[in-house]
This record gives C-alpha cells, sequence and structure tokens, in this order.
C-alpha cells in the first residue's frame, strides 16, 4: 500500500499537473562570429537569466555563461529545429 501510495504521488508530480515546469526548453547555438565559437558547434540547453557579471546573460553550455550577442536562440519540436532571433 505504501508503495502505491508513493507511486501516485510521483506521478502526481510529475504529470500534466504537477511541477514539471510547462513551455519548451531553449536551445544556444555559438555564432560564428563569437569569441567562444571554438568551444562547440552543437546546439546546447540554456536559461536566460540575471548575469553573475558584465552582460552575461545566457547561462548553460560548456563556457557556463554567454552575451546575448555571442549566442542563436532555437527551440525544438518533433525534431525539428526553430530559430528564435
Amino acid at each position: 500500500m505504501e508503495t502505491r501510495n508513493a507511486w501516485l504521488g510521483f506521478e502526481a508530480a510529475h504529470g500534466p499537473a504537477g511541477c514539471k515546469s510547462s513551455g519548451q526548453q531553449i536551445y544556444a547555438h555559438l555564432k560564428k562570429t563569437s569569441d567562444y565559437s571554438h568551444q562547440t558547434d552543437k546546439l546546447f540547453p540554456v536559461v536566460v537569466g540575471k548575469a553573475p557579471y558584465n552582460d552575461y546573460i545566457v547561462h548553460g553550455g560548456p563556457g557556463g555563461v554567454y552575451r546575448l550577442r555571442d549566442v542563436n536562440f532555437y527551440v525544438i519540436e518533433d525534431g525539428t529545429q526553430y530559430r528564435l532571433n
């Protein structure tokens, strides 16, 4: 009975009405003109938030933080990449 209740609680927390974040994951790709373009040529998941210093508000990827001018943003839907900017 306890196992069943634990499973129901897990499903409730992780289901459509649960605590999963809503919306889509934003991905970034480093622009060829960026000083950091050598770090990767692949998309990587990011969040945009408060800058730890200067104007580095894009958090994620191999370097950890980037400026808006360093990246292009994407979302992926059913395997298709859509560029946002």
